[in-house]
């Protein structure tokens, strides 16, 4: 589709870039795989910035997601996380979200 409206390049942005030029080498893209949890996407999530500890010795935020030593700032996202993950962060990341945001709702 992109080619055909005009793109010379495609990236898909897979852990050994797969760069797209005609409709021949498209095909390619038929042979990655997308079992649970190996999907050879790379992520853009920064991960493990404002990591997620029970003191602030360990991390940046507690485990309701407040960054230690301010007030009313949250950490929501896959920056809390402690490392970089190995697999898609998308689920993960709307779970987490989804349950800090619920604690704060619950709080105020």
């Amino acid at each position: 589709m992109y080619l055909e409206a005009g793109a010379r390049e495609v990236l898909v942005p897979t852990a050994s870039p797969l760069v797209i030029r005609s409709a021949r080498e498209a095909k390619q893209a038929q042979d990655l795989t997308f079992a649970p949890a190996t999907a050879p996407m790379i992520s853009a999530h920064q991960q493990g910035t404002v990591r997620f500890a029970a003191s602030e010795r360990d991390g940046g935020a507690d485990l309701n997601g407040q960054v230690y030593g301010t007030r009313d700032v949250y950490v929501f996202d896959s920056s809390g996380y402690p490392t970089s993950a190995a697999s898609h962060t998308m689920t993960p990341i709307i779970a987490s979200s989804r349950m800090l945001t619920t604690k704060l709702l619950t709080r105020i």
